[in-house]
C-alpha cells in the first residue's frame, strides 16, 4: 500500500509542476492580451496547483518516511517462543 502511494505521489509532482507553468503561461498571455477575466482565472488555477503540489510533497515526504520506519521496525514477536 505504502509503495503504491509513494509511486502514485512521485508521479503526480512532475505533473503538477508542469500543470502549474502550463496555466501561469496562460495567466501572462491572457494578461498580455489585455482579458483580465481570463487571466484572473489563470491566477487563481495556478495558485489551487501550486498549493496542490506543495501538499504533494508533504504527503510524499511524510509516506516516505512511514515507508522507512516500517522497514526499520523489528519483527513483531507474538509471545508463542517464550521459555518456560
Amino acid at each position: 500500500m505504502t509503495r503504491s502511494l509513494i509511486t502514485l505521489l512521485a508521479l503526480a509532482a512532475p505533473v503538477l509542476l508542469v500543470f502549474f507553468a502550463a496555466t501561469i503561461c496562460g495567466y501572462g498571455l491572457a494578461a498580455g492580451m489585455g482579458d483580465a477575466a481570463a487571466a484572473h482565472v489563470f491566477w487563481w488555477v495556478g495558485t489551487a496547483v501550486l498549493m496542490l503540489f506543495g501538499c504533494d510533497i508533504m504527503l510524499l515526504v511524510l509516506a516516505l518516511a512511514v515507508a522507512e520506519m516500517d522497514r526499520r521496525q523489528p519483527p513483531h514477536d507474538d509471545g508463542s517462543h517464550r521459555e518456560s
